[in-house]
């Protein structure tokens, strides 16, 4: 089994090839996600030696996070399925956060993530196993007082100081079980059969 995992939501470019029980991950810091994805993703197929004639699954991130990154992944997502009918699964990327978090942590309780969706609003999301809840908040009542124009790390921790904010590359790995279910289950998404937007 050949499964090709990307998430281009954050300033990270995370692309995983999981196969035969293996798994093997690139990360890169970019500007512009689309001069360098095709060559990421090209380098980390011959890294393992095989082509995307191989390619059996496909996990998508699908945010939230960036709207350029999130276009830029389905369009390369869609060239692919569509030409060889290739099963999609898509994730969370704020699962995937919370994944990575725990990759790196011993803690054991629900974890509280947290992603920027423009100057005054975020996404918070909770996570036991898989998803317990995701929601967009907007700005709240108690932190009025605080200018608006300094929306910040700092201002973030004081409103939701139980949050994880996470700078680092995505643990595509952690997101092996998850992918491994939704193929076992045949959860596979629809939507990107259908059209060129999420």
């Amino acid at each position: 089994m050949h499964v090709l995992i990307i998430d281009t939501t954050t300033k990270v470019i995370c692309l995983g090839l999981y196969s035969k029980g293996s798994y093997v991950g690139s990360h890169t810091y970019s500007n512009n996600h689309a001069a360098v994805i095709l060559k990421e993703l090209d380098q980390l197929l011959k890294s393992k030696g095989i082509g995307l004639r191989s390619i059996e699954y496909i996990a998508m991130g699908i945010g939230p996070g960036s709207f350029s990154g999130l276009k830029i992944s389905s369009a390369i997502v869609q060239s692919i399925m569509v030409a060889r009918d290739i099963p999609v699964i898509t994730f969370s990327s704020m699962l995937a956060m919370a994944l990575t978090h725990k990759a790196n942590t011993l803690e054991s309780e629900p974890i509280n993530v947290i992603t920027y969706a423009n100057i005054n609003n975020f996404y918070v999301g909770q996570y036991r196993q898989e998803v317990s809840w995701e929601k967009l908040l907007p700005q709240v009542e108690a932190a009025q007082h605080i200018s608006l124009n300094t929306w910040g790390d700092e201002r973030v921790k004081q409103l939701y100081p139980q949050c994880k904010l996470l700078y680092k590359p995505l643990a595509l790995d952690s997101l092996i079980p998850y992918i491994e279910s939704h193929i076992t289950e045949g959860k596979f998404a629809t939507v990107l059969r259908n059209t060129y937007y999420l």
